[in-house]
């Protein structure tokens, strides 16, 4: 869970780097998003291959799930003004303590998420084309 803290530590330092009125709403949204990649790319992978999980990729299901977890990260993380506390926590170990492989965890993990769903729908196009 510090790690998902870290995530969203470091894309508001992103975002307040570039003198956004409202870092802590795109931090929200961000992570909200890639969690939600995640979870696309897994039902939409096994959608491809598992008649049965076809069923699951659809609007309605992709705008509950992004409720969802939107709803599970305001109450973990930005419910009541935490995330100031966890994100000066960071900031005074980023002081402390090289966090150097943390941030190319990150940089990482967000690359890997929009690469694999690039990937995912380019499969699903040429599936969809009688391609593959």
């Amino acid at each position: 869970m510090r790690w998902y803290y870290y995530l969203n530590f470091r894309v508001y330092k992103f975002y307040q780097k570039k003198k956004d009125s409202i870092p802590v709403f795109y931090a929200f949204l961000v992570t909200s998003t890639l969690l939600c990649l995640n979870v696309f790319i897994l039902l939409g992978g096994l959608g491809l291959f598992m008649p049965l999980f076809q069923q699951l990729v659809n609007l309605k299901v992709m705008l509950t799930t992004y409720a969802l977890i939107g709803f599970l990260n305001y109450l973990f993380l930005y419910r009541a003004h935490l995330y100031e506390e966890v994100f000066g926590e960071f900031e005074h170990d980023a002081v402390r303590y090289n966090m150097r492989s943390w941030d190319i965890s990150v940089k990482l993990y967000i690359i890997v998420s929009i690469s694999l769903f690039l990937l995912l729908l380019v499969i699903a196009d040429l599936k969809n084309h009688g391609h593959l």
